[in-house]
């Protein structure tokens, strides 16, 4: 581990979020002193617009994700994704920028657990380079729907 810890902000959101699916995503960063993992950017279920529920919202949801996330930075995300029975599933992705550090890249996978374990999610991604929609979601997405 690296010493890295969450900030007060990061674990009021994780513990008031115990029912979840209130958040559609969250971004989170290590902030500038390197001691800390905060929130960078959310957007509430709340916010999305009716009918949001398909897969095809979805992903056009996580187009406009990617529009906001650094090129030269990573982040963690936790994020609400649609399934083929329109439940919602939530996953980690960690993002890494094309032009990220690699400095910051050792932090990064160092610090991970910390996040990861509060969370309590299982579904781990890795998005780098171009922010798409994971082939893992697609996959899942594909074969319960041809079930």
């Amino acid at each position: 581990m690296s010493g890295i810890r969450l900030d007060d902000e990061t674990q009021e959101l994780i513990k008031n979020d115990v029912k979840g699916h209130v958040y559609k995503y969250v971004t989170f960063r290590i902030n500038d002193e390197k001691t800390k993992i905060c929130i960078d950017e959310m957007k509430l279920m709340s916010d999305l617009p009716d009918g949001s529920r398909t897969i095809a919202r979805d992903h056009e949801e996580f187009r406009k994700l990617g529009e906001i996330m650094p090129q030269d930075n990573m982040r963690y995300i936790m994020y609400t994704y649609v399934d083929c029975q329109l439940n919602y599933q939530r996953c980690f992705i960690k993002w890494l920028g094309t032009d990220s550090p690699v400095k910051m890249k050792m932090i990064y996978a160092s610090s991970e657990a910390v996040i990861r374990e509060k969370l309590g999610i299982k579904q781990k991604l890795l998005v780098e380079d171009e922010f798409r929609f994971p082939d893992e979601l697609l996959k899942e997405q594909e074969q319960k729907a041809s079930k």
